[in-house]
């Protein structure tokens, strides 16, 4: 008897599921894109526990008879396509007939719909890939599915699922990929039966503000076009960078992308003279092109396209892109011309000699202001060394590359990191506020509250952690949509830029990133404790940041005060190295 059969249908079902539906967020991807393509005006997203549990997806679209119901649930079973011509012009989000099969293979789903003018709905209801049963119910107009129990038959996929919270994350950022791709069509988006956001048919700029909770301001627009590629879209300036990757949206022919070779490197491309390589900038791109010229059918989940002509799309994109950041910055200089310099040319001449000219070298519009700000650099660490001569030092302090901290003494050489040393600082003080204040009340009441603009996620992570943000002085009032009154803030924050750093609470809470060093006992709760260590490192003095003398002599006397938590920052990275004199004999092989 041969070793090779044939595998059954419910196993290949199974197997097609593992290509399409990766988590619950998969889930929520196609069937929101179903709604779309059904010409829906509004679509509610409902998930329970980051929607391990369920995943419920309403709209008012065109809804399906008795007959479709049942076939769409079938493999390859799809209205999009017909033949293989209809393949290279597809104008809809889906098209194979995988998706909703695959989702019921691994799932216990029940499907309800019903057309306009029709009497009654029908209701199909399907486990593991296998029908239960068919029959009428009453419907609007329109489409609800029911997720219920995803991977219930496939407990392996279920280890590989994170946490409820990271799972929404995953739901949350396919929701508003989706919003901003569709901004004709209403979104409400629900988790544990609480609502995180409700998006009425807005036009593109409204919708960027809303989901994303930005300042227009901050942004500058990029268009460009050939006959056959059109592109439009919004690029932070300078000052809206984050080291997390921040609202990064890419649209092909109102598809969200997120691999493809041609596109990431013209973006890299450009962005790479604008802001040093850990910074990343926010955009919302969105590409039409021709249908003939692209393929979307290259990846199962439907996340990467292929170009007839990547070419074509890279010197658009790149020299779009290029356009509007010179213009922006001749706008912002008041002056209609740079002067123009090759790394080459740049490069031999500056980069060994100014502390962080390496990066400026690679700009291809250096300004008079980009080179007396690297020069001025070079008058500051003058300064400092001539300090350190003066009589009755052996040495000084100064600033190196706009992140350390360098303490020559008789016998050694102490290098501090800036940013680590005051986080540790800040983190002693705000735990000695935080004790004192814990009967008092922790916050300081603002004489006039601020209200701020944040995005519909980064609103739903705020609420989820009001307690914890309490507990260290803040006091946030959710003012409906995306707006935040701050009420109250830890007294050590006064006067602070309130939103970067309560985008810096997102970003570290978003991420799961803890980190936190707990070899010694503060005596207070972990949740407060977490919460501070956030405040510390969010509110520390960061790279590229220029200290005075005075400064850095109060923070080396401060984390020296420490002792030995002021070895190593909250996150256990040292604060500080020291080289001996011996260690120096060595690296020169004196001994």
């Amino acid at each position: 008897m041969g070793k090779i059969k044939i595998l059954s249908p419910q196993l290949i079902d199974q197997i097609a599921a593992g290509e399409v539906v990766e988590r619950p967020a998969s889930v929520v991807k196609e069937l929101v894109e179903n709604s779309l393509d059904a010409k829906a005006t509004f679509v509610e997203i409902e998930v329970i526990q980051g929607g391990r549990e369920k995943i419920a997806v309403r709209d008012n679209g065109e809804g399906m008879s008795k007959e479709d119901a049942r076939l769409c649930l079938r493999r390859h079973a799809t209205s999009k396509v017909s033949c293989l011509e209809d393949l290279v012009s597809i104008k809809t989000f889906g098209f194979r007939g995988e998706a909703l099969s695959s989702i019921a293979a691994v799932s216990k789903l029940v499907l309800k719909t019903n057309r306009k003018g029709q009497f009654e709905g029908t209701e199909v209801a399907v486990e593991g890939g296998k029908e239960k049963f068919v029959r009428a119910c009453a419907h609007p107009p329109g489409t609800t599915v029911e997720v219920l129990d995803l991977f219930y038959n496939i407990p392996a996929r279920q280890k590989f699922l994170k946490s409820a919270v990271t799972e929404f994350n995953r739901v949350k950022d396919v929701v508003v990929g989706q919003a901003l791709s569709s901004p004709g069509a209403g979104f409400l988006l629900k988790h544990n039966r609480k609502e995180v956001f409700n998006l009425p048919p807005q036009s593109w700029e409204e919708r960027v503000q809303s989901v994303l909770g930005v300042d227009l301001e901050n942004f500058i627009k990029v268009e460009g076009q050939t006959p056959y590629v059109k592109l439009v879209g919004l690029v932070g300036l300078p000052q809206t960078a984050r080291k997390k990757r921040p609202n990064q949206f890419l649209f092909v022919n109102h598809r969200r992308i997120l691999q493809n070779k041609t596109i990431w490197g013209a973006l890299k491309e450009a962005f790479r003279n604008v802001l040093p390589a850990h910074l990343h900038l926010p955009y919302i791109l969105s590409l039409q092109i021709r249908e003939d010229l692209i393929d979307v059918n290259v990846h199962p989940r439907k996340e990467e396209v292929e170009f007839v002509s990547p070419n074509m799309v890279y010197n658009l994109l790149l020299s779009s892109l290029r356009s509007s950041l010179s213009r922006h910055l001749e706008k912002s200089s008041g002056r209609q011309n740079y002067s123009v310099a090759s790394p080459g040319e740049i490069g031999g001449m500056v980069k060994e000699a100014i502390p962080g000219a390496a990066a400026a070298a690679r700009a291809e519009f250096v300004t008079r202001e980009d080179w007396t700000r690297q020069y001025h650099q070079v008058d500051f660490i003058k300064e400092a060394l001539d300090f350190g001569t003066k009589e009755g030092r052996a040495g000084g302090l100064f600033q190196l590359a706009k992140l350390y901290i360098v303490d020559i003494q008789p016998e050694q050489l102490v290098v501090y990191d800036q940013h680590a040393a005051e986080e540790r600082v800040l983190l002693e003080d705000f735990i000695l506020a935080f004790k004192k204040g814990q009967e008092a009340g922790l916050g300081q009441e603002l004489l006039f509250p601020t209200e701020i603009d944040f995005s519909a996620g980064d609103v739903g992570i705020l609420k989820q952690n009001r307690q914890a943000l309490e507990k260290i002085g803040f006091r946030l009032e959710f003012t409906g949509g995306n707006h935040v009154r701050v009420e109250a803030v830890p007294v050590s924050l006064k006067g602070r830029n309130l939103r970067q750093i309560l985008l810096g609470f997102v970003d570290d809470l978003s991420s799961g990133k803890a980190g936190i060093d707990l070899d010694f006992s503060f005596g207070i709760d972990a949740e407060s404790l977490k919460a501070l260590t956030f405040l510390a490192c969010r509110t520390a003095i960061k790279q590229g940041d220029v200290l005075g003398q005075d400064q850095m002599r109060r923070l080396v006397e401060k984390v020296e005060s420490l002792g030995e938590r002021g070895l190593t920052c909250p996150h256990g990275r040292p604060t500080r190295i020291v080289i001996s004199l011996k260690q120096l004999a060595k690296m020169f092989k004196r001994i």
